[in-house]
């Protein structure tokens, strides 16, 4: 993904992010933050593939009561702007907003950036090895 090496995807490969203003195991995205940055939710045990590391994986109840994924306690979201597999539009917003490494780390690189100053516009299509899956 555009230089970024594998992050965290969903099962469809829509990219997931952290905010760097929650803490592991509480979210502080509400009310007009959850527009934007949709929660990754479940009803169900989460599971992963690829790269990414299932003794990472976990959940939050949320105050209206859903089930959101977390990876090395961190919350995890979706980007709204995000609109097929592989956007990583979401990258940096605010230096707050960032993609999520397997090892569980924030991405806080600028190799979108760097990509494009370079004049390598050019995506690799989402990252399956540091893919994402969560069961019902």
């Amino acid at each position: 993904m555009r230089g970024f090496g594998p992050i965290l995807t969903d099962e469809s490969g829509m990219t997931l992010y952290l905010f760097t203003a929650d803490s592991p195991g509480v979210s502080t995205c509400v009310d007009g933050c959850l527009a934007a940055w949709p929660p990754l939710l479940t009803d169900g045990e989460p599971s992963v593939q690829g790269a990414a590391d299932a003794t990472l994986l976990g959940t939050l109840t949320r105050d209206d009561g859903s089930v959101q994924v977390t990876y090395d306690g961190w919350p995890l979201y979706f980007f709204a702007a995000d609109m097929v597999p592989g956007d990583v539009t979401g990258q940096g917003v605010n230096d707050v907003w960032f993609v999520v490494a397997p090892d569980g780390g924030a991405v806080e690189s600028s190799a979108v950036e760097d990509d494009v100053a370079d004049g390598d516009d050019t995506s690799d299509g989402p990252a399956s090895d540091g893919g994402y899956d969560y069961g019902y």
